[in-house]
């Protein structure tokens, strides 16, 4: 396999190798930090415009994306203009468009270049089990390969002190399996056994979303493939999780985060949990008051819902939520962060009535899309509806608002956020 992709992509134009050179590059840089996969991704956008330009392709997306982008980037810059603080929201809005270029750049060489589909899954598949190999030996011995340790019942594997080793194989997992259905149709027991020592591991992490977007994941991936023995697989999955998690539960530090933590952060206490007495005041134990998520959450989400309600229309700017969250009018004792921790509520508190119509239309063009091509659409081919179904679990992480999230305008968190858009376009293009 590596030895035809090597020859294929030896004999490939000039442009498209370099393009997927610098695509690959982003991609395997990512752990190191977010300047390194930033800087090539701004590369790959220059490069791909300039041979645009030059050689006067034509992609042939529907102009009805291009015009949407184009507006809410628009508006986006518009917005940081009016600003207190005008250079700070400018530097996350002004070039912010830069991903979803990246996108078009991935669906062009989808396109255009057929091998870089087998690239660009053995990339993903190599920065994977490295990930993967790296926090094991985190996990086990204290410190990584690179001498990063990690606080209890948390991982951090080769991105040190930023806590999103979960987050990252949550997202890049079902990216990964896109691509390799979007040319394959079966699975091989190294997938499969990677999915399992991924899955322990984000729970492994501490990090309670990630663990519940790849469990929905898991589930998906399961219920809709159609490869041989899938009763087989899935029972040996299924009983190598319980026993896995079962020695994983043995210890202490990642039980009382993955369990413990949950419940009592919430105020909910049904399994007779030793939480601890000063978690809240003695009103709210007595009220039995249900927390959302945590009173670091709930401060977070008060705060960016007055915010809204102050400035309903156009919100307080891109990411301006870290110097309003101080000022009286929003302020509680948890109400400070860089951002609320929630998507929606981020939207509502930034960009407004304005932000929140750009979400619910594009959620809604999404939904659109999955029910033609999943339920609808018959000249979708099996594995390609599979490869669907997994981008949009991605989409899902991404957009789903009734969990706590990322910073919605970080450039680190956008890369993976976006990638799996320069795939969706290949299939809108594929079977328009």
């Amino acid at each position: 396999m590596l030895k035809k992709i090597y020859n294929e992509f030896s004999d490939a134009r000039t442009d498209h190798k370099v393009l997927t050179f610098l695509s690959c590059i982003v991609i395997l840089t990512y752990p190191s930090g977010p300047f390194l996969p930033d800087l090539f991704l701004s590369i790959s956008v220059i490069y791909f415009f300039y041979i645009f330009k030059k050689k006067d392709l034509s992609l042939n997306i529907d102009n009805s994306i291009f015009n949407f982008f184009i507006i809410l980037f628009s508006y986006l810059i518009l917005r940081s203009l009016f600003t207190d603080m005008i250079l700070f929201s400018l530097k996350s809005s002004l070039f912010y468009f830069r991903f979803f270029l990246f996108s078009v750049c991935i669906f062009f060489l989808l396109k255009k270049f057929e091998t870089f589909k087998e690239i660009l899954y053995v990339t993903t598949v190599v920065i994977l089990v490295f990930v993967v190999f790296d926090t094991y030996i985190q996990f086990f011995t204290g410190k990584d390969i690179f001498g990063f340790s990690h606080p209890d019942a948390r991982l951090s594997g080769p991105f040190d002190e930023e806590l999103i080793v979960g987050s990252y194989l949550a997202k890049i997992t079902p990216f990964m399996f896109a691509i390799y259905f979007s040319y394959k149709k079966d699975l091989t027991i190294f997938q499969l056994a990677l999915l399992l020592i991924i899955y322990v591991l984000v729970f492994l992490s501490g990090e309670r979303t990630s663990f519940f977007y790849f469990s929905i994941f898991v589930f998906i991936f399961f219920i809709f493939n159609d490869f041989k023995n899938k009763k087989k697989y899935f029972l040996i999955f299924l009983i190598s999780i319980i026993l896995l998690l079962g020695v994983a539960f043995q210890k202490e530090t990642v039980k009382t985060r993955m369990i413990e933590d949950t419940f009592c952060s919430m105020n909910i206490n049904f399994f007779d949990l030793s939480c601890p007495k000063n978690k809240f005041d003695e009103q709210t134990i007595k009220s039995n008051r249900i927390i959302i998520f945590s009173t670091t959450h709930e401060g977070h989400y008060k705060s960016a819902f007055k915010m809204f309600k102050d400035n309903v229309i156009f919100g307080v700017g891109p990411k301006m939520f870290r110097f309003n969250c101080d000022n009286e009018k929003y302020k509680n004792d948890y109400s400070c962060s860089t951002h609320p921790h929630n998507t929606l509520l981020q939207i509502l508190a930034e960009l407004g009535t304005v932000g929140l119509i750009f979400y619910l239309l594009l959620v809604i063009y999404l939904i659109k899309n999955f029910i033609n091509f999943v339920f609808i659409n018959k000249k979708v081919l099996t594995n390609h509806r599979i490869s669907i179904m997994l981008i949009y679990v991605s989409f899902f992480q991404t957009f789903f608002f009734l969990a706590p999230s990322g910073q919605f305008f970080n450039n680190y968190i956008s890369i993976t956020s976006y990638m799996p858009l320069g795939l969706f376009l290949y299939y809108i293009n594929l079977y328009k």
